[in-house]
């Protein structure tokens, strides 16, 4: 069991630490793909169309869930561990709040991996019709023929 807590911990680190540190520092212009898709406009003007609303809807609510869910699951790893301290050392009450740890562990491990999920779905949906803008290369700077 501790192999496979540490395993899913481990994946969850591993998958969560690229985006944290890319919304931390950003990729700088120079290194951003050409002909990337990209999202233009802004929220009111998605608002208007009615797919487009249903998606911000339900990507709202799916925070809004997953993050009362999230609160939840600290809460219960929380009190779980109270009652592992308060526990006095009775056998019984210990092996009993060690499944019970393991099991909101793993809860909350499978609530931020449905969010990332979700989150990719949906980000998919909202640039699925967005046009590929590429770059357009700077024009040639034209010299004026000297005058003799």
């Amino acid at each position: 069991m501790k192999k496979l807590l540490l395993t899913l911990v481990l994946v969850a680190q591993i998958l969560v630490a690229p985006a944290t540190l890319q919304a931390a520092y950003g990729i700088p212009s120079e290194y951003l793909p050409t002909g990337a898709p990209t999202i233009s406009g802004s929220v009111k003007e998605d608002i208007q169309d009615p797919d487009k609303a249903r998606i911000i809807l339900t990507q709202r609510i799916v925070n809004i869930v997953t993050g009362i869910a999230g609160v939840i699951a600290i809460y219960m790893i929380a009190s779980t561990g109270w009652r592992l301290v308060i526990g006095a050392g009775s056998e019984e009450t210990i092996t009993q709040e060690k499944k019970a740890l393991a099991w909101e562990v793993g809860g909350l491990v499978l609530i931020i991996f449905a969010f990332s999920i979700i989150r990719l779905i949906i980000g998919i949906l909202l640039t699925a019709d967005q046009p590929v803008s590429t770059p357009q290369p700077a024009p040639a700077a034209v010299e004026a023929p000297a005058d003799s």
